[in-house]
């Protein structure tokens, strides 16, 4: 059962996309682009990508922000909005969870 985010601590969006073959450059540039969009917005803490394993396809991408609420402006932006149209034909599949603490 899911716990409920206190609205009052930093939150993190943990995110895993799956990169289209033969498409590397632009998804780094995508990825780039929107850490960047992301950095403008209030309450950013801060976000990064672990790289997938040699062969792997999986990026987890990390966004944090210091609360429920700033997290929820940026995920509903019309600006994050763009960026992940953008990106459509780069990514095959993405899947993403919220953590408070990490």
């Amino acid at each position: 059962m899911a716990t409920p985010l206190d609205a009052d601590l930093p939150v993190t969006l943990l995110v895993t996309r799956r990169g289209a073959a033969g498409r590397y450059q632009d998804f780094l540039a995508w990825r780039h682009e929107g850490e960047a969009m992301a950095s403008l917005f209030p309450g950013y803490l801060g976000s990064g990508t672990l790289e997938p394993p040699p062969g792997g396809t999986d990026y987890q991408m990390v966004f944090r922000f210091a609360s429920e609420a700033q997290l929820a402006a940026w995920a509903r932006s019309p600006q994050r909005q763009d960026w992940l149209d953008r990106g459509r034909d780069l990514v095959h599949e993405a899947r993403a969870v919220r953590a408070q603490g990490l």
